[in-house]
């Protein structure tokens, strides 16, 4: 089984900016791989024409998870915030813990863009300034997740 993020990252070269992301990885607790393979050909500076595209393909992928996540649970009963109390243990409170991680910046096998100095899976308009006045420091790493079994990917909790 395979995940693939799109991890953004500020650092002055590739070497530094994929071993920033490698480390990550090592590091979470949230989300364990057995390999993580950094893809330099699929990965971007922000200088790259295709920069921006992918950055915002990927952020906007991580919203369609988010709105699928949302849609699941209003369809298990769940269609505003005053009916989280009454959710039953289960399918529906994961949904409302998954949605929870994709707001609040805890990543997750679900996370397509993650960006890691905000500890984000958005791009604030601050940090979009940055990118834009300095794009030669930040870059667009492309990993994938893998597990050995699906066995082991149906216990990682994100």
């Amino acid at each position: 089984m395979i995940r693939i993020h799109k991890m953004l990252c500020c650092a002055d070269d590739y070497d530094a900016a994929q071993k920033h992301v490698r480390l990550f990885f090592e590091k979470s607790m949230l989300v364990t791989y057995d390999s993580v393979e950094v893809i330099r050909e699929r990965s971007l500076v922000a200088v790259a024409d295709t920069f921006w595209s992918e950055l915002n393909s990927a952020i906007e992928q991580n919203r369609l998870v988010l709105n699928s996540y949302i849609q699941e649970l209003k369809e298990a009963g769940c269609s505003s915030i005053d009916d989280c109390a009454a959710l039953s243990n289960g399918y529906p409170s994961k949904l409302f813990h998954l949605i929870a991680h994709l707001l609040d910046g805890f990543i997750g096998i679900d996370s397509v863009f993650y960006c890691l100095p905000e500890d984000s899976h958005w791009l604030s308009a601050s940090l979009k300034s940055a990118i834009e006045s300095s794009p030669e420091k930040y870059w667009l790493i492309h990993a994938e997740g893998y597990f050995v079994s699906a066995s082991k990917a149906s216990l990682v909790h994100t």
